[in-house]
């Protein structure tokens, strides 16, 4: 039997894990989705579409069956969507990197050495970029671990019915 003290400490976390209870965390929450572009279906797009259905023939072939080239259909979105999630990603580090001043290019001789020779200024505007993009990063994080997760399932599923198939 569960003892009091743990049924307590269960409502107290649960409380913790349930997302904005706020008005104004809750518009922020779904801001979010809309800010990054993450939450629609990439397949809402035409030359996405194509571009799916090109790679799920890439997958299984033109002759694969119709369960077959469906699943790898699912298995292309998810590709595609992780690709997405990784240029948004990328967008964030770079406009955290200009915002807070870090120029664009690194020196080449910088770049190319291991010795710590960057310009002070330099290496300040480049952490301060990093902290800015952090933020971001957090909340795209969710799409791409869900995204993974996805294509983890799709491909074991993928699996299965080659085998069977």
């Amino acid at each position: 039997m569960t003892s009091q003290r743990k049924i307590e400490a269960n409502q107290r976390n649960g409380r913790k894990s349930r997302g904005p209870n706020s008005a104004k965390g809750k518009r922020r929450a779904r801001g979010n989705a809309r800010r990054f572009g993450l939450s629609v279906p990439i397949l809402v797009d035409r030359q996405a579409q194509a571009e799916a259905l090109n790679m799920a023939h890439a997958i299984v072939g033109k002759e694969a069956s119709d369960a077959l080239l469906a699943q790898a259909l699912v298995v292309a979105e998810i590709e595609l969507e992780l690709q997405r999630i990784h240029r948004t990603r990328g967008t964030a580090i770079e406009l955290a990197m200009r915002q807070a001043g870090a120029v664009k290019d690194v020196p080449v001789a910088a770049s190319t050495t291991r010795s710590t020779s960057l310009p002070a200024d330099f290496t300040a505007a480049l952490s301060d970029g990093f902290i800015g993009a952090l933020p971001a990063l957090r909340r795209i994080e969710r799409y791409e671990r869900r995204a993974y997760s996805r294509r983890k399932k799709a491909l074991l599923r993928l699996n299965y019915l080659q085998l069977t198939s």
